[in-house]
């Protein structure tokens, strides 16, 4: 019989044993995400009090500045807390404390912040760590400690926490910068090969030269290319010999601009259109337009899947 009394009485002893262990100061931080996507830390007080049969819990948290300074403005809660085996349930709202004490059910959310703690101990720390969340969609993850009994506390002043935050920071950023630099490799990689398959294309098509345009001005000579017609969302590749001058450009009706620059040497280049589709309506078609000291050139360019346009381009010595 006094077996059966103890096993009955056992749980709420250690409940009560579990509720001492966490009362008391806790002090940490609380990393929040809000609905909108932006994420900020904060600092947070916990203090943890018995009242009657029940707990409550007074909640501080301010921002944390990434400055030299370190200036508390924080926003107070007295709530009242569930204190259940080695878990801490607490629902609040500002300003509202008109709660019955099942309302802070662990679990019960109905439009209220919502913090549930988790009780776990190291060898020196003791913990609370959990999550907590609002029905404006807020979330958050809250981590507290406190140094054990008996264990010489480590100090960490207001500047140990923001030197740690900052370096939190720039593990994330490293890491960010990582990630970007990983896709920038990628892209590169994907548009190298893209490139390598359209000078295949031009290698592997007849070239059809159908003009020469016939330069005298030395430097950059500029040319303009364009869709006089409807807009059929035609694409080219242009190469000057076997450089990639513009890589699958889309023709419109606004001119696609480019230029040449006259050969140290003087000898004739061929411009070289490839198409990289049909468009809607075939084949693909474009003007070309030039202008030179001697003359301006619009000159229609056509090309498919099977041959490409050549347009000769000749520079000629004028007499001083």
């Amino acid at each position: 019989m006094r077996l059966i009394c103890l096993l009955l009485l056992l749980p709420p002893l250690l409940g009560r044993l579990h509720a001492q262990t966490m009362t008391g100061r806790w002090e940490g931080t609380l990393q929040h995400h809000s609905c909108v996507g932006s994420r900020n830390i904060a600092f947070v007080s916990f203090d943890l009090q018995p009242e009657g049969d029940a707990h409550r819990a007074t909640i501080s948290y301010s921002a944390l500045p990434l400055a030299d300074t370190f200036a508390l403005t924080p926003l107070i809660f007295d709530v009242r807390a569930v204190v259940y085996k080695d878990r801490i349930g607490i629902r609040y709202q500002a300003g509202d404390e008109r709660f019955g004490r099942r309302d802070f059910a662990i679990g019960y959310v109905a439009g209220r912040y919502h913090i549930d703690l988790q009780y776990t101990e190291t060898e020196t720390e003791e913990l609370l760590e959990g999550s907590y969340w609002g029905s404006n969609g807020g979330r958050g993850y809250i981590r507290l400690s406190r140094t054990k009994p008996g264990v010489r506390a480590k100090s960490e002043n207001a500047s140990a926490v923001l030197a740690r935050l900052r370096a939190r920071q720039l593990e994330r950023k490293s890491a960010e910068a990582k990630q970007q630099r990983m896709e920038l490799e990628q892209n590169l990689i994907r548009i190298r090969r893209e490139e390598a398959f359209t000078s295949a294309a031009r290698e592997s098509r007849k070239t059809m030269i159908t003009d020469t345009i016939r330069l005298s001005d030395t430097g950059s000579i500029r040319f303009a290319l364009f869709d006089n017609g409807m807009e059929d969302q035609d694409s080219v590749s242009i190469f000057l010999d076997a450089e990639l001058l513009l890589h699958r450009r889309k023709v419109t009706n606004t001119p696609l601009e480019f230029a040449v620059t006259t050969p140290a040497d003087g000898r004739p280049v061929l411009l070289t259109f490839v198409a990289e589709n049909l468009g809607s309506i075939p084949p693909n078609t474009a003007m070309l337009r030039v202008r030179t000291a001697l003359r301006d050139y619009l000159l229609p360019v056509t090309s498919d899947l099977q041959t490409n346009r050549g347009i000769l381009l000749q520079w000629i010595r004028t007499e001083r």
